[in-house]
């Protein structure tokens, strides 16, 4: 990836910790938001590899620890291109 894409990629997670924190929506609104954002095409499965990472489980934080680096697998850096 270059610069401009990992800068797209936290916009995106940092977007993604917000909305789906302050219960902006499900994963699915918030892939909709998200798309519609950024002119990505994420769906469900790449927003909730970064909420599960985040330590979300059913929209409720249940980690405690501060999450410094989250792991895009390949699908999630497509999407966003």
């Amino acid at each position: 990836m270059n610069e401009n894409q990992w800068k797209k990629a936290h916009d995106i997670v940092n977007d993604i910790e917000k909305q789906y924190g302050n219960r902006g929506g499900n994963q699915a609104e918030v892939a909709e938001y998200i798309n519609q954002t950024y002119s990505t095409k994420l769906t469900t499965n790449d927003i909730a590899g970064v909420t599960k990472q985040l330590g979300y489980c059913n929209t409720v934080m249940r980690q405690e620890e501060k999450v410094v680096a989250i792991f895009l697998d390949e699908n999630f850096r497509k999407h966003i291109e």
